[in-house]
């Protein structure tokens, strides 16, 4: 996650402060006898496309306005036939999860499962877009940009997952679960090196190229055939910068799709039993970018969206060369554990503290290299503010009153120069779910936070020594469950970067997550409790009334009306547009459904060739005067069979009292040649 804090929002936060294709491999497996239960699920979970602050870079500015793809939720329910116990993994394309939505879904799932779904085995990891609908977390922080928490988009992430779930058990069927890894060499740099090269040299001489390139994948199949899979890579999926404002799934969310929609045919708008379910899930990738000039939207291509389909691609191509390593392990045992950790009262012990003796984390404090913003991936943020020990002399006078008013602080939390004191306000979670779901003889890490790529061979040492278990077998998930910020070494802390600036509770923040990790791995060697500690429960919260739909307006026009019409003849690879009188898209998100059609003449029929789910389209909505809207459809026919062709965007308009009426708006025809 990058802050890219505006004027506006620095006065908030220092007003709180003061306060206190192709496949490569064909995707089957040997046919043995299959020794687990597994169902796969996926769900439509998309917010807001209209007037909602987005969820990542902080940018005021950034608010939805119309959808590049879709965001869906994925479910991948895991049981062990001999115990009956049972886990669920989720993947969202999204942010990151958020102790809101998991609560609000753990409820929903008490009250249709009873206790087979707990605080301990429902794990729910993120692809990390920044293209994201925001206001789905009750921490404030976060929901600056959005004016509180929005309601459509929370609910449409919490229903995505239940409906995930429900059709993972419906699906429920005897299957392989296996398990392969590769490398993906090519789809991402270290954003912060200076950082990385103050760890220890043994520490660094375990990442060649400077940033962890695993491509690991969990793989469900049956009767041979993969079904369904996971896969755990670093980079950002920030290939789209803080100017776009359509909602996107970015680069992992493209290499789904290429499995998914390209490979398997799948339908998103028909997905009751869909023939692949593909999760990309954002691993250790905390100072990893696939901006490979080091600035925003320097990806392979000038044009981002042709980057998001590039790096993809080769995230995607990654676990392809994984999926042709899979192998079964000997068991079939599936557990589970949960710990809660309040990690601004931690004393960490000299075993895991680095300096050899017991350190403590501490009260939040944003530092000030978090207000900068990032150079890579970001933005410029607040000119005067910048990532460095060198930097931010304006902030040296808060700081010294800071740490001087509280004795030891300084230890905890220096050379950190400080921007706000979050944790005076509560306006961010503190005490942390730190969760492993074991399958067979692997182990996933649900880590809440941003994992850099050193801190995530810590953790993987650090779990499996005390597990009895080897680090190619623990696979990391950042962003899981809820969201701590980042997760630095303390060496690369003392760099006070942007990463370093942004690890909340000090330096000693992943040290106190080793040694929770630790006694969790020893937690499965020996039996212990599968939950340790109660999650937070739900903070106040208000609503955001931004981008609430009262009622719309045609204009001069009828709803649907073509305002600017496509033109007669286009060849291949042209952009086709058309624009035409809409209305307000939160009336009606239509979740598995779509409001862009392409269509293509096949005799006396139209069949459609892409929706709005597809990479090949843009669906863009700007507000006309005050409750007018204007539409305008793009499709890229850069893979378009020459034929006859025509747009159709289907909307919802609503008049005063809820009153809603459906509507569509159709193109005339024009070719493709």
């Amino acid at each position: 996650m990058r802050r890219r804090f505006t004027s506006a929002l620095l006065g908030i936060s220092m007003a709180l402060s003061m306060a206190a294709v192709g496949s490569l491999a064909p995707k089957t497996a040997s046919a043995e006898e299959p020794s687990f239960l597994a169902g796969r699920g996926m769900a439509d979970m998309t917010g807001e496309p209209g007037e909602n602050g987005m969820m990542g870079y902080g940018d005021s500015r950034q608010k939805s306005a119309g959808i590049h793809s879709r965001q869906f939720a994925r479910a991948y329910v895991v049981v062990d036939p001999k115990t009956n116990k049972r886990v669920v993994f989720l993947s969202g394309d999204m942010l990151s999860g958020t102790n809101l939505e998991r609560e609000l879904l753990l409820k929903k799932l008490r009250e249709k499962y009873g206790d087979k779904y707990n605080d301990g085995n429902v794990l729910i990891a993120a692809t990390h877009t920044h293209a994201t609908p925001g206001g789905t977390t009750d921490y404030s922080l976060y929901n600056i940009t959005t004016m509180g928490v929005h309601k459509q988009s929370l609910d449409a992430t919490v229903d995505g997952f239940a409906k995930a779930i429900d059709r993972a058990e419906a699906d429920l069927a005897p299957s392989q679960v296996s398990f392969g890894s590769d490398k993906v060499e090519d789809a991402g740099v270290n954003r912060s090196m200076d950082a990385f090269m103050n760890n220890p040299k043994e520490l660094r001489d375990k990442l060649p190229g400077d940033r962890d390139s695993r491509s690991d994948t969990m793989a469900i199949s049956r009767d041979g055939k993969v079904t369904g899979f996971v896969n755990w890579m670093a980079t950002h999926a920030t290939t789209l910068p803080t100017e776009n404002k359509l909602i996107s799934s970015d680069n992992k969310g493209y290499a789904e799709y290429l499995d998914e929609v390209k490979e398997a045919g799948v339908d998103y708008t028909k997905l009751d039993s869909p023939s692949m379910v593909a999760a990309y899930v954002y691993s250790n990738g905390g100072d990893q970018t696939p901006n490979l000039g080091l600035k925003p939207a320097t990806g392979p291509s000038s044009d981002p969206f042709k980057s998001v389909e590039i790096m993809g691609k080769r995230i995607h191509d990654g676990a392809e060369r994984s999926l042709q390593k899979l192998a079964v392990d000997d068991n079939t045992t599936v557990d589970y554990r949960m710990m809660w950790v309040d990690m601004q009262n931690q004393k960490v012990a000299p075993e895991f503290s680095t300096t050899g003796k017991e350190e403590k984390t501490c009260r939040v404090i944003v530092g000030a290299p978090f207000g900068s913003g990032s150079e890579e991936d970001g933005g410029g943020g607040v000119t005067f503010l910048g990532e460095g020990l060198d930097k931010n002399e304006l902030m040296d006078s808060l700081t010294k009153t800071t740490y001087d008013a509280t004795p030891g602080l300084k230890d905890c939390q220096g050379p950190k120069k400080v921007l706000f004191e979050s944790g005076m306000v509560d306006s961010v979670q503190g005490v942390l779910p730190v969760q492993v779901l074991r399958i067979g003889d692997h182990y996933i890490l649900g880590m809440p936070g941003e994992v850099t790529s050193a801190s995530g061979v810590l953790m993987r040492e650090a779990f499996a020594k005390s597990a009895g278990t080897t680090v190619d077998k623990v696979m990391v998930s950042s962003a899981a469950n809820a969201y701590g910020h980042y997760f630095t070494t303390p060496w690369e802390y003392d760099r006070q970067n942007y990463e370093g600036g942004a690890t909340i509770y000090g330096r000693y923040t992943v040290p106190a997550l080793n040694q929770a990790l630790a006694a969790v791995g020893k937690s499965f060697k020996e039996g212990g409790a599968e939950v340790v500690g109660t999650a937070p429960k739900i903070r106040p919260f208000i609503y955001s009334a931004y981008g609430k739909v009262l009622h719309d307006t045609p204009g001069t026009h009828k709803y649907g009306d073509v305002l600017i019409p496509v033109r007669g003849n286009y060849r291949k690879g042209d952009v086709v547009k058309a624009v035409f009188q809409g209305s307000h898209p939160n009336v009606n998100i239509r979740h598995e459904g779509t409001y862009l059609q392409v269509q293509k003449r096949e005799g006396d029929k139209w069949v459609d060739v892409a929706k709005d789910s597809d990479f090949s389209t843009k669906f863009n909505w700007k507000r006309k005067g005050i409750s007018a809207s204007e539409v305008t459809m793009e499709w890229d026919t850069t893979e378009a069979e020459p034929g006859t062709y025509r747009m159709v965007y289907n909307g919802t308009s609503r008049a005063p009292g809820n009153h809603d009426t459906e509507f569509q708006g159709v193109t005339g025809s024009f070719q493709v040649e």
